[in-house]
């Protein structure tokens, strides 16, 4: 409410383009909401590590699960199409049930791409999937600049066992000060792409964390967001004023 959102202000529409109203203010039980009609899917294109012939999908070299599940439920359940994007094939029966996060039930369409990346600049990095540890040392410090101070600054307020939530831009660099300074466990990072501790990483690998304790599908990250599960969120914002707005 009161926010881009608010079909009062721009109600999320970008441009002129945009001219049909995507969400609407309702009262319930005495109280504003905002309204957003369901977007039903006809197709969905999601990605895994591994299918067998029976279309089973397993995320063993992934970074994050993101809502993979979630939205093939969607299409599938209003008669859509599931394509599904793996690195390989492997034989019906080879799958261990457990870590099947797709059923092949769910999946129409099979894509083999064998150099898939595991983001937008890593081949793979068994850290990031969670597969082996990798060292403490081997993380650069951050530069020596405006960016590094106020990363810094911010570090100053975190608090022993807290869940801090962080952004893309200057607030991705706090964890690399608590590593610098030997703190390095101090607060546990969530992420809303999955990741639950471990070092968030940088650039165009933001969004994974190497030595990660847990990977969360995002849209349950996101319900543990909005119901304020976590102490605190770093956020990164092109204008601020000292009111916060």
């Amino acid at each position: 409410l009161d926010t881009f959102a608010d079909p009062r202000h721009q109600g999320c529409a970008m441009n002129a383009a945009a001219s049909e109203p995507i969400v609407s203010v309702q009262q319930f039980d005495g109280e504003e909401w905002l309204y957003f009609r369901a977007i039903v899917p006809q197709v969905s294109i999601i990605r895994a590590t591994t299918a067998d012939e029976r279309g089973n999908l397993t995320y063993e070299h992934e970074g994050a699960y993101l809502g993979g599940l979630e939205q093939a439920l969607a299409a599938r359940n209003n008669g859509g199409v599931v394509i599904a994007q793996v690195k390989r094939v492997v034989e019906n029966g080879t799958l261990k049930p457990h870590d099947v996060r797709v059923p092949g039930v769910l999946v129409d369409h099979i894509v083999v791409a064998p150099d898939q990346l595991q983001t937008t600049l890593t081949p793979y990095d068994p850290a990031i999937s969670g597969e082996i540890f990798r060292p403490l040392s081997t993380f650069r410090n951050a530069e020596m600049n405006v960016q590094k101070v106020i990363a810094r600054r911010v570090a100053m307020e975190l608090r022993d066992g807290m869940a801090v939530n962080i952004g893309f831009g200057i607030s991705a660099n706090v964890p690399r000060i608590l590593l610098e300074e030997g703190q390095h466990g101090k607060v546990t990072w969530v992420i809303e792409q999955g990741a639950v501790g471990g070092v968030p990483l940088l650039d165009f690998k933001f969004g994974c964390a190497s030595n990660a304790e847990a990977i969360m599908p995002s849209p349950h990250q996101f319900i543990y967001f909005q119901a304020g599960g976590f102490d605190a969120s770093l956020l990164s914002f092109l204008q601020i004023d000292r009111h916060g707005s």
